[in-house]
């Protein structure tokens, strides 16, 4: 009886196909689903970031030394030739600071790294695969070169997991000094817009959201992968945090790379307030990790005598304490 219940269901489900799959194809895809106004209220955050005591340390002694002549070259990170400077990391992560390019390809390379998209079905891009899209090549040729680099790069994650068969892409987006996350969610079948600042009837949105669309189909046709029909892909802009200072879009932008997920909105209910405490969380996890070749330079960093360096050089003393805002940052209770 079991058995004849199954197969009219499956019937009921299926149109005019033999396939072993009969009964999913009618499933529609899975929607976008938004924090509710309860999550974004500005009396709610349950995502505080812990900053320990000896953390608090390293990042005082990168702020004091990223812009010291004997000390700002130093090139503390090296994840697989993916490599950040001292002043580079510095001045991104410094209060109100702008985020550079380099790091934000690191902390990239660092969440590849700490879960590989087998197990994590997400593939993350350096911000140079958005430059082609966003066709800022200066000439022809550059634009052949820059072609076949992106064809390369794609073939080379496609051998890690399949793209077609990811939940997520994302990539990095720099635009008129402005970063925001743009994502291909094939999973749920849209193209995803994650902006701090800019919203859907924006300026910058209306500029550069179709060619962006346009150029990844191109490039996804050009490398022979799969066909998605991406034409019948949506276009989302969930509602999420946003940003209160101009220099904080890069902070943002890794936060939603890393926390967002488009089935549970509870994993990124932060706001403007955290922005100081991931600042100095982004800076220790990129720099300290297991990843991380530099491991003279964080031995360096871990011994350097921050008290005698400032005495020496008559630096300012900054108190540190008071950049976090949270009771629950170890060094503010």
């Amino acid at each position: 009886m079991s058995e004849k219940a199954d197969e009219v269901y499956n019937v009921g489900l299926s149109l005019l196909t033999n396939s072993v799959s009969r009964g999913k194809e009618n499933v529609r895809p899975l929607r976008v689903i938004e924090p509710s106004l309860w999550l974004r209220s500005p009396f709610v955050n349950n995502n505080k970031t812990i900053i320990e005591p000896h953390e608090l340390k390293i990042y005082e002694k990168i702020m004091t030394l990223c812009n010291d002549p004997n000390h700002q070259d130093r090139r503390i990170i090296n994840m697989n030739n993916c490599r950040v400077s001292l002043n580079q990391l510095g001045n991104s992560t410094k209060p109100n600071g702008w985020v550079d390019s380099w790091v934000i390809n690191a902390f990239y390379r660092k969440l590849f790294k700490d879960k590989h998209p087998k197990h994590s079905d997400k593939h993350f891009f350096f911000h140079t695969s958005v430059e082609f899209f966003l066709e800022k090549w200066p000439n022809e040729y550059m634009k052949n070169i820059w072609h076949k680099n992106i064809i390369k790069k794609f073939l080379a994650v496609d051998s890690a997991k399949k793209l077609h068969l990811s939940e997520r892409l994302h990539f990095p987006t720099l635009y008129d000094d402005h970063w925001f996350l743009f994502v291909v969610d094939i999973k749920t079948r849209n193209f995803l817009f994650l902006d701090p600042l800019y919203g859907q009837t924006s300026k910058l949105h209306q500029q550069v959201d179709e060619k962006l669309i346009l150029n990844f189909r191109k490039t996804w046709k050009d490398c022979k992968l799969k066909d998605l029909h991406f034409e019948s892909f949506g276009k989302h802009y969930p509602r999420l945090p946003q940003q209160k200072t101009g220099n904080d879009c890069g902070v943002f932008t890794i936060k939603y790379m890393e926390k967002f997920c488009t089935r549970n909105p509870q994993s990124y209910p932060f706001s403007a307030k955290d922005i100081p405490d991931f600042r100095v969380r982004i800076a220790i996890d990129t720099f300290f990790n297991n990843h991380n070749y530099a491991t003279d330079q964080m031995d360096f960093i871990s011994t350097f005598d921050i008290k005698s360096y400032k005495r020496d050089n008559g630096h300012w003393n900054f108190n540190f304490e008071k950049m976090f805002f949270h009771k629950n940052t170890c060094n503010s209770k």
